[in-house]
């Protein structure tokens, strides 16, 4: 059985897109998945084209729009946790509050900037948020984060309810028991 598709097949639909796609860098989305072909993303596909970091910099750099700059400090060699902020902060772009959160050491920082995240309706800052509480040892202010995000649109946010001390995967057998009776009658 083979698992993945023949290389012919790719090269005879992926090559003339491509070429296609670098005549369109005037567009930022153009511009993003040209430089993720230079990234070594996408190897399935990429046949002719080699890794070029550089190019992929340059092409990221030059998009102008939120997702290619933040591409682009995120391949840079040693981006901040202050740059990332400033993006964030000039675009409300979710993805780069969460990266200069992971930049950042002091507690209370990351979760000011997870916080900042939330406002913006980013909801996977929900997520991330309760994972730090409950680095902390908060079960209690985790389970908050794990609901809102649930309660917001992003079931993982249930899932990780799961994993709680209070939630189904750590307790015990005879509260789980009583609580699947509890919904089986309610539905």
């Amino acid at each position: 059985m083979q698992t993945t598709p023949h290389r012919g097949f790719y090269d005879g639909l992926y090559t003339p897109a491509f070429k296609d796609l670098k005549q369109c860098l005037d567009y930022p989305d153009a511009r993003y998945v040209v430089a993720l072909n230079y990234s070594g993303l996408i190897d399935n596909v990429r046949t002719h084209y080699e890794r070029d970091p550089q190019a992929q910099l340059t092409l990221h750099r030059g998009g102008g729009d939120a997702r290619n700059q933040f591409a682009a400090l995120k391949y840079s060699p040693s981006p901040t946790a202050g740059q990332f902020l400033e993006l964030a902060r000039s675009y409300k772009y979710g993805p780069s509050f969460l990266a200069a959160a992971s930049l950042t050491q002091a507690v209370p920082e990351r979760i000011k900037i997870y916080e900042e995240a939330i406002g913006i309706s980013y909801l996977p800052a929900y997520i991330r948020l309760g994972r730090l509480y409950r680095s902390q040892q908060d079960e209690n202010r985790a389970i908050g984060m794990f609901s809102k995000s649930g309660d917001s649109g992003l079931p993982v946010g249930y899932w990780k309810l799961g994993e709680t001390p209070t939630g189904s995967a750590n307790m015990d057998l005879t509260k789980f028991m009583e609580l699947t009776k509890a919904i089986r009658e309610f539905l």
